[in-house]
């Protein structure tokens, strides 16, 4: 039996992936790495087999996986990461703050990795987006100027004059932006 050599390299690489996988990989504490590790394997594999299989154009078929692993791994991967970590902060204000800030946050992971090259304009419309958008503002009002306000001016009649026209001026603004469209 004639074993091909790109065949018995292949073995040898998928081999050493596994055993990667499975001795190592698993001895990490940190289920973020562990995660983030895991998660190049696939498109690793991948890798090994165009490059040990008979089709030329290696560089189209590497480009093709780690394109498709960027886009449909990497984001989902993140943007959990990201929720995960927002889900675990006490702190009201400032998960309600991070909670509105991940959504372009998550926005500008997709806009980087997809197939549309023009990546300046995307993250310009998301920017846009998120600006014009109401709930931006009462993310900011409820979770940014109200305990700002809170701690630094004591009398509760004043705090509530400067929050009504914080909500008056920026939600109307908003309004009339928007019927202005």
């Amino acid at each position: 039996m004639q074993i091909n050599f790109k065949t018995g390299i292949r073995a040898l690489a998928l081999a050493a992936i596994s055993i990667l996988e499975n001795l190592f990989i698993r001895r990490i504490n940190s289920v973020f790495v562990r995660d983030a590790i895991t998660l190049q394997l696939q498109p690793l594999k991948e890798s090994v087999v165009v490059l040990t299989d008979d089709v030329t154009r290696d560089d189209v078929q590497l480009n093709h996986i780690w394109r498709a692993h960027l886009q449909n791994q990497l984001p989902p991967f993140a943007e959990q990461k990201i929720n995960d970590a927002i889900a675990l902060i006490e702190d009201e204000n400032l998960r309600g703050l991070l909670a509105t800030v991940a959504v372009p946050a998550n926005g500008l992971i997709r806009a980087v990795t997809d197939n549309d090259s023009n990546d300046v304009e995307q993250l310009k419309a998301l920017a846009e987006a998120f600006i014009s958008n109401p709930e931006t503002a009462r993310a900011l009002i409820q979770y940014v100027f109200i305990p700002l306000l809170n701690r630094n001016i004591k009398d509760e009649s004043t705090r509530t004059i400067v929050i009504a026209i914080l909500e008056g001026v920026l939600l109307e603004g908003l309004k009339e932006a928007a019927d202005r469209v």
